[in-house]
């Protein structure tokens, strides 16, 4: 299983918002290939984390850890970059991942985030799985729409749409942009006149089976910024990465499963 295009891209990104990470965070690692994948291309210290890791980390260059994404067992702004795909729609509260991701970024750190498009028509054709799951999974989907379950906390793999996460990261974070347009031209090269033609017009919101962004910490709204967790909270200091944690084994989301588009 390959993660080279998301590594590359994610490459691109920081490079394109003049980011060059020394500690980089990935939010759902699973196995641990995604995170080695980024480590290789960016060239940094990567922390992989997710409810359940390997007892070893694919790579010399990756560290991960057993955590929580919705109380990140990290100090503030320690990470020079997020990379969270495809999972904010599993978190009970995602608002409160979202102020998390905020709260362990640097102030000139970039995080990408992305999640399913809850608009879309079909998804899952350009991720990994296996046709039969692909299939198997929009039979799903389908089924949960008909059935008005068609959202995150009844169980749906529904995601959000672009307004709703573009609104939902910038609750905590000062500057957001989306991108969906860049990942989807540079995945699929060969369409990508087409693509970007798609995506000036209303046809995006159920065309594209996901949507991206780039989030940076800059100014808080005003309505405020995100929840910091309280400083005094015992430290770990023999963490991954030289990072020293705070409480690593709080458990509260739901699995990933299914893979992108």
């Amino acid at each position: 299983m390959s993660y080279a295009f998301e590594a590359e891209f994610f490459s691109r990104l920081l490079a394109r918002y003049g980011v060059s990470p020394s500690r980089t965070l990935v939010i759902g690692c699973g196995t641990g290939l995604e995170p080695a994948s980024i480590a290789r291309r960016v060239g940094s210290k990567v922390v992989g984390l997710d409810l359940h890791v390997p007892a070893a980390a694919p790579s010399p260059e990756v560290s991960l850890v057993r955590c929580d994404a919705e109380t990140l067992c990290f100090p503030d702004a320690v990470f020079d970059a997020v990379y969270c795909f495809h999972v904010l729609e599993h978190l009970r509260d995602p608002l409160r991942g979202v102020s998390e991701i905020c709260r362990v970024l640097s102030s000139s750190g970039v995080a990408f985030v992305g999640t399913p498009n809850k608009g879309r028509l079909i998804g899952y054709l350009g991720g990994r799985a296996t046709l039969w799951e692909k299939v198997a999974w929009n039979f799903e989907d389908l089924s949960m729409r008909l059935r008005g379950r068609w959202a995150n906390e009844l169980g749906a793999h529904a995601g959000f749409r672009a307004r709703e996460l573009e609104a939902l990261l910038g609750s905590a974070f000062g500057r957001v942009e989306a991108v969906s347009r860049l990942y989807y031209c540079a995945k699929y090269e060969c369409c990508a006149p087409l693509l970007g033609r798609l995506a000036e017009t209303t046809a995006f919101s159920f065309v594209f089976p996901s949507v991206y962004f780039v989030a940076r910490r800059g100014r808080y709204p005003a309505r405020g910024g995100p929840k910091h967790c309280d400083s005094k909270t015992p430290a770990n200091p023999g963490g991954p990465g030289g990072i020293e944690l705070r409480e690593p084994f709080r458990l509260g989301t739901s699995p990933c499963g299914k893979d992108a588009a």
